[in-house]
């Protein structure tokens, strides 16, 4: 410290520096300066690394949410369908659909289920989503959209299935990490799938619905909501090493 404080001396620096009327040596006040940086990326080094947020996400901010608060910003729903788009699929067949309801879609769902009417109108955003499933490859075409579905879940159409599964799961994620609440809802909408598909002009032969998924800013954030404990985890027989 007594190079320091020479050092100070010499270039017409106070050797004290005042704090709240408190008087400590310049030379420590220099000495605690320059491992701040070093400090904050001890703290905050791993809590932002990109595979501990990704974790934080996927475990803890991406939670099925009822209550909003108001819309979600119109940057933040596009990157989450781009977020969905890249979902893997097989030969890059794209099999989703997303339907995004306006005002006159949505007020023919509360007439179609008016018990559900209030709740519907406190959700910001919804969409519809489906999956256009693809006949399985009896004669190997790579065009799997030139091949109509038959109606039967062979193999092509239960990739289909799964695909869109990633790709809704890829939106409420990339949603959950902008601070975004969604909910991905089926048969709690009390409307058959067959009613949905009719209200965006879906022909039921040739798409699956999927689900509604709610979009908005949710009433609490979703990061302090509490997590639900896993009845099985990672034991139970739900992972297992198979030599």
């Amino acid at each position: 410290m007594d190079a320091v404080n020479a050092w100070l001396v010499s270039h017409n620096f106070e050797t004290t520096i005042s704090i709240l009327n408190v008087e400590f040596p310049s030379s420590l006040f220099l000495a605690l300066l320059s491992i701040a940086p070093l400090l904050l990326f001890r703290v905050l080094g791993d809590s932002s690394s990109p595979s501990t947020v990704v974790e934080t996400v996927i475990t803890k901010d991406r939670r099925s949410v009822m209550k909003y608060a108001g819309p979600a910003p119109e940057s933040s729903i596009q990157k989450s369908l781009n977020a969905a788009i890249h979902a893997p699929n097989h030969w890059l067949n794209e099999p989703w659909r997303f339907y995004r309801l306006g005002p006159k879609t949505r007020a023919r769902l509360g007439e179609v289920n008016p018990d559900k009417e209030k709740a519907f109108a406190n959700v910001p955003d919804m969409f519809i989503v489906t999956c256009v499933p693809s006949m399985s490859m009896k004669t190997h075409s790579l065009d799997v959209s030139k091949v109509k579905w038959d109606g039967t879940w062979g193999k092509c159409a239960l990739e289909d299935h799964a695909a869109t599964s990633a790709a809704i799961q890829n939106m409420m994620l990339s949603l959950a990490s902008n601070g975004v609440g969604s909910k991905w809802m089926t048969g709690a909408m009390g409307i058959s799938p067959s009613l949905l598909l009719d209200l965006v002009n879906a022909d039921p032969n040739d798409e699956h619905f999927m689900g509604v998924i709610f979009v908005g800013i949710p009433a609490t954030p979703t990061n302090s909501m509490k997590v639900p404990k896993r009845k099985n985890g990672l034991g139970g027989g739900i992972v297992e090493f198979v030599e």
